[in-house]
C-alpha cells in the first residue's frame, strides 16, 4: 500500500463520519464511552490525556464525566506541537479546536493513560489521523497505554504505515475493544 492508498482511506472514512447522522454518531458515543469505561486501566487512571472531540469525531465528554477522579489532560499547540494541559478554562484554538487558554502542564511520564482520535484504524493499531502528524510526534514522548475511540465504521482490513506512525494499544468501539498488542 502507497502513501495514496492511505489519503484514499483517508478522504473516504473521513466522508462516511462526516455523513453520519448526528443523532447515531451521540448514541454510538455514547455505547463507546460504555465499554471504554469497562477498561480498569482507564477506570483507575488518575492522570488522562484526551483529545477534545471536534468536527463528527467520537464524543470523549461521556467519557471524561464519569472520571471526576482524575486529573484530566488535554492538547494545546504550541509552537506547532502538542503540549498536555490541565482540562480547564476552554477557548477555541488550533483548527477551532477547544484548548485551555493557558497552559499548565504536568510531565508526561504522569500520564496513566492516553485517548486518541483517528479517521481510520486497522485491528493491529495502525491509524490514519488527519495527516498533519501532530499526535504522532506527541505519542512518541509517551510510555502509557494508547486507546484509539472510533466507530466500528472507522476500522479497515489495513493501514499502511510510514516509519514515524505510533500505533495504538487498544481501539474501543461502540461494538467492542480490539486489543492491539496480540
Amino acid at each position: 500500500m502507497t502513501r495514496e492508498d492511505k489519503d484514499m482511506i483517508r478522504v473516504a472514512k473521513r466522508a462516511e463520519r462526516d455523513t453520519e447522522p448526528l443523532m447515531e454518531r451521540q448514541k454510538k458515543s455514547l455505547s463507546i464511552a460504555k465499554n471504554a469505561l469497562e477498561l480498569q486501566l482507564l477506570s483507575k487512571a488518575r492522570t488522562i490525556f484526551s483529545y477534545l472531540p471536534t468536527q463528527s469525531e467520537v464524543d470523549t465528554h461521556p467519557i471524561l464525566w464519569e472520571l471526576p477522579g482524575a486529573t484530566i489532560l488535554v492538547p494545546k499547540m504550541i509552537d506547532d506541537k502538542i503540549v498536555a494541559c490541565i482540562k480547564k478554562d476552554l477557548v477555541p484554538g488550533y483548527l477551532g479546536i477547544e484548548e485551555p487558554r493557558e497552559c499548565e502542564q504536568i510531565p508526561l511520564d504522569e500520564i496513566d493513560v492516553v485517548l486518541i482520535p483517528g479517521i481510520a484504524f486497522d485491528e493491529k493499531g495502525n491509524r490514519i489521523g488527519r495527516g498533519m502528524g501532530h499526535f504522532d510526534r506527541f505519542l512518541k514522548k509517551v510510555e502509557c497505554p494508547i486507546i484509539g475511540l472510533a466507530f466500528e465504521f472507522q476500522i479497515v482490513e489495513k493501514i499502511p504505515t510510514d516509519s514515524y506512525d505510533v500505533p495504538v494499544d487498544m481501539i474501543v468501539t461502540e461494538r467492542r475493544i480490539i486489543d492491539c498488542t496480540h
